[in-house]
């Protein structure tokens, strides 16, 4: 039977009211490298800890192309505001020892808020935490207290994906399986209602597993996949009311990102190929089927063609990107570049400048003007 649990928060410490740019994001000026030459750009001293790789994620502000935040093992949170030029350690104030002893899995920004990021801090302070000052400071917004009937304690956060059609917007899912749910998790989801957060828990179906990778298609539609095997993915048309099991390819993990490409296809990476909708998600058909070329990890476009990142794991030297012509079709792949020890686990693209950002499995950041 399915469940819907609704739970109430304490108000916020500082809620900032939308500022939306109605003509668009903004490109602050960047000294840029040579086209196709990449640019490493890590924030400077972040290394690997303990086997995490140094950089666990990167995001590029959608208010200004020129500032990209990174989040780290145990390094807190960096900011850059050209580039990758330089870069600037934020978590300097209220709560940021609680950030700096963070591995995250899980950071966005917000789409609607300027300065406004989320991130699960496990290891450290556990359980969501926001800044509303462009990193520097942090507040607790999910208590243990509205936590602790699904994960028995603080909440452990895997993914977080914010929702289009409002802000301070969330979803999450989860480490570990839910209290009651035989191993499985469900989707977390957050909205800010005046000056309170409102808490929503959409329960799995059995078999969704945990620690899914999540993906928003619209407000209503998201697709949650595991990253276990055997894997599966789910869709949910009715903003988690109920899930549809649609197929078994489950995701690498530290790299998923949905890709909506010319004409409204859209692509997904998986661990044994790459995976293609024209129903909006409905269906997915596998486009290496055949070509030898294994699964992805990765992926992203620009409108003319697509770029995946192979899930092969890290270690061995190998070629680990390839590229194809979104059209006429997505069968002619490429390989690009040089092998190298260690996939991408995140594309992100400055479409105002054409700028490529890319994160490697071993924490490297780079920048490569197209």
């Amino acid at each position: 039977m399915l469940r819907t649990l609704v739970l109430c928060g304490s108000a916020c410490a500082a809620c900032t009211a939308v500022k939306q740019d109605l003509l668009g994001p903004i490109a602050s000026p960047c000294a840029l490298g040579a086209p196709g030459v990449p640019d490493t750009i890590t924030p400077p001293g972040v290394t690997s800890v303990g086997g995490n790789a140094g950089v666990r994620e990167i995001v590029l502000d959608p208010f200004d192309r020129a500032v990209l935040y990174a989040s780290t093992s145990q390094q807190g949170v960096w900011r850059t505001a050209d580039c990758g030029a330089s870069w600037t350690h934020t978590n300097t104030g209220i709560n940021a020892p609680m950030i700096e002893n963070a591995i995250p899995l899980g950071f966005v920004l917000d789409r609607f808020v300027p300065d406004t990021l989320y991130l699960g801090a496990r290891f450290g302070g556990q359980s969501l935490w926001t800044s509303e000052s462009a990193g520097v400071h942090w507040t607790k917004i999910l208590p243990e207290d509205i936590a602790r009937p699904l994960w028995n304690g603080d909440a452990d956060i895997a993914r977080i994906a914010t929702l289009p059609d409002a802000p301070h917007h969330l979803i999450m899912t989860s480490v570990g399986g839910w209290t009651g749910f035989a191993g499985d998790s469900g989707v977390f989801e957050g909205r800010l209602d005046g000056d309170a957060w409102q808490w929503v828990a959409h329960p799995p179906m059995p078999g969704m597993g945990t620690q899914q990778e999540l993906a928003v298609l619209d407000a209503r539609t998201w697709l949650v996949v595991s990253d276990g095997i055997p894997g599966a993915a789910w869709i949910t048309r009715d903003a988690g009311t109920t899930f549809e099991h649609i197929d078994d390819h489950e995701a690498v993990g530290d790299g998923f990102q949905l890709y909506r490409g010319v004409a409204g296809t859209l692509y997904r990476p998986a661990n044994g190929g790459l995976l293609r909708s024209t129903d909006d998600g409905a269906t997915w058909l596998d486009v290496f089927a055949g070509l030898g070329l294994g699964g992805t990890r990765s992926l992203i476009g620009d409108g003319t063609t697509l770029y995946a990142s192979s899930s092969i794991p890290d270690g061995d030297s190998a070629i680990r990107m390839f590229s194809a012509p979104e059209q006429p079709g997505d069968r002619d792949w490429m390989p690009v570049g040089d092998p190298t020890t260690h996939s991408i686990s995140r594309f992100v693209r400055d479409e105002l400048r054409g700028v490529l950002y890319t994160l490697t499995g071993d924490g490297t950041v780079q920048r490569m003007t197209q």
